[in-house]
């Protein structure tokens, strides 16, 4: 693969594949040759027999792979993975000052807990490029991003920084967009069709006194680990304690219900909330007026989450009503639907008590 020189045009693609490769062969008939940089690591293996058949026939420019990574300095010699950090803190801020300002704080932080999740990948790669650009010393370079609805929040950040960024509108991410626009609808259809099924939740918790709702973080044997480890300091029959299963690497197996009993708790399988929150047709009905009255905005795809919002929040509400919630500890600390599912336990009477890891993932908020 060419290494290039000073002086060089470089093009940095998020993911090199045979519509970026396509992308890369239109352009050249009309711009100069550039040195194309991609990340071997994530790049696949048809691509890569394209490559290196092009470069025997002189074809589609030259490429240097590269092998990105956060475990570096940036120009100013700090960790990188600090300056993405940073990076993603002024991006999400500067778009909720200019977009949301009027919103309280609980929707802001629902918001930059859905857009931390959704940029970290996109402005890490970002933040790798950019600094093994900085480290060639030379040349011009651009960045190429896939396309989605989100990328004019990433877009506008690094303009004012003067960095080159560029969608590839010829490589969308479809199906996160197609997400994006269609995700309302479904939760809405879902919940209609929830009143036509059966809604019997597995489980034992047959009682109507006021519980707590803990979330089973996977069976463990250091007892100090468990979302429960206050459980035997507590004496009061007035209430329920309960092992909620909602986590994909947790179902309700017969070894983790059997762990469960050994606790002297209850539990309940709550991985559909459909079916947990028993909807009747009145309360579709009622859901429906709300959405209806849910003001279109811009940009389009902050109307649709704000479609997500009401829907989650009417299911959890009535979900925390039903079964007589009054305290949930869960530790799902990087979900934007954390702040949801508090409005919707706090409007039913209760109040959610959050855990972290002590090695947080990386996604900031």
């Amino acid at each position: 693969m060419s290494a290039g020189y000073r002086g060089d045009n470089y093009i940095w693609y998020e993911k090199l594949g045979i519509l970026s490769l396509l992308a890369q062969a239109i352009a050249g008939l009309f711009a100069e040759v550039s040195v194309v940089c991609y990340d071997e690591k994530i790049t696949g293996s048809l691509t890569k027999n394209i490559i290196r058949f092009s470069q025997k026939i002189g074809f589609l420019g030259r490429f240097r792979s590269v092998d990105l990574t956060l475990n570096m300095k940036d120009s100013r010699g700090y960790a990188l993975n600090y300056a993405l950090c940073r990076d993603m803190v002024y991006c999400i801020d500067g778009f909720c000052v200019s977009t949301v300002a009027s919103c309280d704080d609980r929707y802001k932080n629902m918001l930059k807990s859905y857009l931390a999740s959704r940029l970290y990948d996109r402005m890490a790669f970002i933040a790798m490029a950019h600094a093994e650009a900085t480290r060639l010393k030379g040349g011009s370079h651009r960045i190429y991003v896939r396309w989605n609805p989100l990328n004019d929040i990433i877009l506008k950040y690094y303009k004012g920084k003067g960095v080159d960024i560029r969608c590839l509108h010829l490589d969308a991410e479809l199906a996160k967009t197609v997400r994006i626009y269609t995700k309302s609808a479904y939760l809405l259809v879902r919940s209609a069709l929830s009143c036509l099924t059966s809604n019997k939740v597995r489980g034992d918790l047959d009682s109507s006194k006021p519980s707590i709702w803990i979330e089973y973080n996977g069976y463990t044997s250091i007892k100090s680990a468990r979302l429960s480890f206050w459980r035997k300091y507590v004496k009061s029959r007035d209430f329920e304690i309960v092992y909620y299963l909602d986590r994909p690497d947790s179902p309700p197996s017969d070894d983790i219900i059997e762990d469960i009993k050994r606790l002297n708790m209850k539990w309940l399988d709550s991985r559909d909330v459909f079916k947990l929150a028993k909807l009747g047709v009145g309360d579709i009905w009622r859901l429906m007026k709300r959405i209806s009255g849910c003001v279109l905005r811009t940009p389009l795809w902050l109307y649709f989450l704000n479609l997500e919002k009401i829907i989650f929040y009417f299911i959890y509400n009535k979900i925390y009503k039903l079964y007589n919630v009054k305290l949930l500890v869960q530790h799902q600390e990087s979900s934007w639907l954390q702040e949801v599912q508090t409005e919707a336990i706090e409007s039913a009477g209760g109040i959610m008590l959050g855990f972290h890891w002590s090695n947080l993932p990386s996604e900031i908020y």
